[in-house]
């Protein structure tokens, strides 16, 4: 897919935020498996600072960023924490979150 994008003259690449939207308040959703068998990796209600989300992105993250430089995309890549703050306290609870993503 990321050769096909690239010969259609795609150049850079935005990915999906970490965190929920509306203050990063939760991890996001992820799905093992997909249709009638999708579950949920954890809780719907799991916070964005749990443990079992911090491990996984502690897996996750390094993995992902792996493989962006192997396929030369990491310098073109965007990165979203959270979509849509509203007020300080939102703002610096992100900013809170984005200690887990540096690498």
């Amino acid at each position: 897919m990321v050769r096909v994008a690239q010969e259609q003259g795609i150049a850079y690449w935005e990915w999906t935020h970490l965190f929920t939207q509306w203050g990063a308040a939760q991890a996001i959703r992820i799905y093992e498996s997909h249709g009638e068998s999708e579950t949920l990796l954890w809780p719907d209600d799991t916070g964005a600072t749990s443990d079992v989300y911090r491990h996984f992105l502690g897996q996750f993250l390094p993995a992902f960023e792996q493989f962006l430089r192997a396929e030369g995309l990491f310098d073109a890549s965007f990165f979203h924490l959270s979509d849509e703050p509203h007020g300080d306290e939102q703002l610096h609870t992100i900013a809170r979150h984005a200690s887990c993503c540096e690498s």
